[in-house]
């Protein structure tokens, strides 16, 4: 997967999220998708979960590590093969 259509994915679902720009998910899910992992401590626990249902619902695969959720490597590029 190129890096054009990584940004493309991270756009599509940013702007569908139809969450403000300012906003703490707004923010978490761009960190979530430019480091692939986002730990509790930045959301809190529970405002992680709420994000790992958007995920769950676009279908987006994860997993739990240590502290946070983790982004797998393919989760990128299945959204943009079946999405987009």
């Amino acid at each position: 997967m190129t890096p054009l259509q990584k940004s493309q994915v991270d756009a599509y679902v940013l702007a569908a999220s139809n969450l403000r720009t300012t906003s703490r998910g707004y923010k978490a899910l761009k960190i979530l998708f430019e480091h692939g992992n986002l730990l509790y401590c930045y959301l809190g626990k529970w405002d992680t979960l709420d994000l790992i249902r958007l995920l769950i619902h676009l279908k987006m695969d994860y997993e739990f590590v240590g502290g946070g959720v983790q982004l797998l490597e393919n989760s990128k590029s299945d959204f943009y093969h079946n999405v987009m």
